[in-house]
């Protein structure tokens, strides 16, 4: 149990940078703007991997690649939605590239790491 609480603050950290890192480079820089993505992080990344760990359990499966798309799809539209709220003078169109952005990093990062690794951290 220790190891997975180390292995998901080590995840969820590993996210945090590198989603602020590609919101630096679009040019996000307000402490603000910086805030906005760290607390959506805070807010889906615990709740997305809480609901790939049940749905692995109902289903005595590991989630395969495919599933993980699909939960990554909600998550991209989700913090969408949540940086719109927390950055209404930004363009809404602006903010869907940047949450397309930051999670495609963080979805293909690991592969980059261990291609040979699990999919889902």
């Amino acid at each position: 149990m220790t190891t997975e609480i180390v292995n998901y603050a080590i995840a969820f950290l590993l996210t945090v940078v590198l989603e602020v890192a590609v919101a630096l480079l679009f040019g996000y820089r307000k402490p603000a703007e910086i805030a906005a993505v760290f607390w959506v992080n805070v807010f889906s990344h615990p709740l997305v991997n809480f609901l790939i760990r049940i749905v692995g359990v109902l289903r005595e499966a590991p989630v395969g690649p495919k599933e993980l798309l699909l939960f990554e799809c909600g998550v991209v539209l989700v913090e969408w939605q949540l940086l719109c709220y927390a950055l209404p003078r930004r363009s809404r169109i602006g903010l869907l590239i940047l949450s397309l952005a930051m999670n495609g990093v963080s979805y293909y990062f690991p592969s980059l790491i261990d291609p040979n690794g699990v999919t889902c951290w």
